[in-house]
């Protein structure tokens, strides 16, 4: 586990889960092949903030101990089950999502009531007004159904 231990691949692997989750990542190059351990430490903070924002329950985050100084794997192995977990109910949802039927209103056979034919609630009504203004009753309308 000792590819860990800088948190270059942990910070890379929040960011497969959700994208820019961490948006500043410390890595090695051939002028700088060794990380100090400030780096190492910040990208561990990163990685650990990116699992608490993308809902790792705080009871299955490991220390930041735990990843640096490689003695307890047991915590780590847990945190990392918890992305798994919420990777595959992130994939899950996004496929429902897609599978999911149609609205009702984007359904061609589908109308709203007020384009449905027929008479409106106001012709329902048994009193109406006439141009003079004064009302007129009429015997109720029965609606056909």
């Amino acid at each position: 586990m000792g590819e860990l231990k800088d948190g270059v691949i942990l910070c890379h692997l929040a960011n497969h889960i959700k994208p820019r989750t961490v948006s500043q990542i410390h890595v090695k190059s051939s002028a700088v092949p060794k990380l100090t351990m400030a780096k190492c430490k910040r990208n561990v903070e990163n990685f650990l903030e990116a699992c608490r924002r993308l809902g790792v329950p705080q009871e299955q985050l490991c220390s930041q101990a735990d990843i640096i100084d490689e003695k307890r794997p047991a915590p780590l192995l847990c945190t990392l089950q918890a992305l798994v977990d919420l990777k595959t109910a992130l994939a899950k949802s996004a496929t429902c999502a897609q599978t999911a039927p149609n609205s009702v209103h984007s359904r061609p056979n589908s109308r709203s009531k007020s384009s449905q034919p027929g008479p409106s609630s106001r012709s329902l009504s048994n009193r109406t007004t006439s141009s003079s203004g004064k009302q007129r009753s009429h015997p109720p309308l029965h609606s056909v159904v």
